[in-house]
């Protein structure tokens, strides 16, 4: 129970600080930036929803077929500590209490994320200056630019206009694979497609 109040606590701390956080040879410098969209390059603020609950996400469903194992409904926790900093995590537990692997996923709307790969490269700085100085990410090409996937933490971290989620397991093998599959179902939920 200790690990999975830690694992919490972390997630719940990297989303403002580091949501999409990398390893700084992985992550392409400002001028290897993959040619972004007119809608992630554009310097306006995106419209976003001031909330988006992480549970309407993902499926308990749709997180049991990913792990093979069956997990109890989605927990719902909100945080809130000023008027732009909402977080929704949604935990899943499994229903077997011998596997008892766990997942969650996290969202942050921020209308400020446009260039998403300018957003990952910032919060990797972020991370690196204010929490872990040696953190690092693997780019996840299979979801773009503003994405980045830490072995240490098995989280899944990626950036889309106007949004940042994060996923994470605990307790299951080969989470990335399982992460990238769930990842591609939460983004399509995003208000306007992720």
């Amino acid at each position: 129970m200790t690990k999975r109040i830690a694992f919490l606590a972390l997630l719940a701390l990297l989303p403002p600080l580091a949501a999409g956080c990398g390893d700084r040879d992985a992550v392409p410098e400002a001028s290897e930036a993959p040619e972004a969209s007119e809608a992630e390059s554009g310097a306006a603020p995106v419209a976003t929803p001031d909330r988006v609950a992480a549970c309407d996400l993902l499926s308990s469903s749709e997180v049991a077929d990913a792990f093979g194992t069956p997990f109890e409904e989605g927990r719902l926790e909100e945080h809130e500590s000023g008027p732009e900093s909402y977080l929704s995590i949604c935990v899943f537990d499994a229903a077997n209490e011998a596997a008892r692997p766990s997942m969650s996923v996290s969202v942050r709307p921020d209308p400020g994320i446009v260039d998403v790969a300018a957003a990952l490269r910032a919060s990797v700085e972020d991370m690196r200056q204010n929490a872990m100085p040696d953190f690092a990410l693997e780019p996840v090409p299979e979801l773009g630019p503003g994405a980045g996937w830490s072995p240490a933490l098995g989280q899944l971290h990626v950036f889309r206009p106007g949004f940042m989620i994060t996923l994470g397991a605990m307790g299951a093998p080969s989470p990335r694979d399982r992460l990238l599959a769930l990842a591609r179902t939460a983004l399509d939920r995003l208000p306007d497609g992720g």
